[in-house]
């Protein structure tokens, strides 16, 4: 009965000895009326087979491809966020430092103003005493030269410029005399006033 209902298939192949081992009930002929009950396409087991490897196949290069790109944007992301630590980090680096050379100027000008000041006391004592020498002068103009040179390490030419024009007008009026016309105090603040437009500048202090 079986068999002959097999024969009916439509497009059944030729019964084979092969076709009726174990007592006429082999799995191929069994494949073949479950495939015809069901109205499913036949295929042989082999081509199962290779269709449930190549879908597993499939799927699994869907998961490594996935899986790269989920690491590919993780890379990125985090190159992203080193290059911005990085970046914030140089930039506070860079204030830092040019904060503490603005306090080192400011230190440096300061110094140096106050050896100005006792130079140029003793260029006015001088000034309302005939000219006489004042003693204590030559020490106080070596000061004054020192922390021009310390004041030199830190600025720029155009203060350190202004700041030596200043020096020398104070040496001038504590060795010297001011020009006919002219107290000490004028002759002195023709280059202070220079240097200390050069100081503000240098401090970023608006004049």
């Amino acid at each position: 009965m079986l068999d002959t209902e097999v024969d009916r298939i439509p497009g059944a192949l030729p019964r084979t000895r092969s076709s009726h081992r174990r007592g006429g009930r082999s799995i191929y002929v069994t494949l073949r009326i479950a495939a015809y009950a069901t109205g499913e396409p036949w295929s042989t087991p082999s081509a199962a087979v290779r269709r449930s490897k190549q879908e597993n196949m499939a799927s699994e290069v869907l998961t490594t491809l996935l899986s790269l790109a989920g690491v590919g944007v993780g890379s990125a992301a985090s190159f992203a966020a080193q290059y911005l630590t990085s970046r914030e980090t140089k930039a506070q680096a860079a204030a830092t430092a040019a904060a503490a050379l603005r306090a080192e100027r400011k230190q440096a000008l300061q110094d140096f103003l106050e050896s100005c000041q006792r130079v140029e006391r003793a260029a006015e004592h001088r000034f309302q005493n005939d000219n006489r020498f004042v003693e204590g002068s030559p020490a106080l103009t070596h000061d004054m030269w020192f922390k021009l040179k310390c004041l030199d390490l830190v600025s720029s030419r155009q203060l350190n410029d202004a700041a030596y024009q200043f020096a020398d007008r104070l040496m001038k009026a504590t060795y010297g005399k001011p020009p006919a016309g002219k107290d000490v105090w004028e002759y002195i603040n023709d280059k202070r006033g220079p240097f200390m437009r050069a100081a503000k500048a240098e401090l970023d202090i608006p004049a």
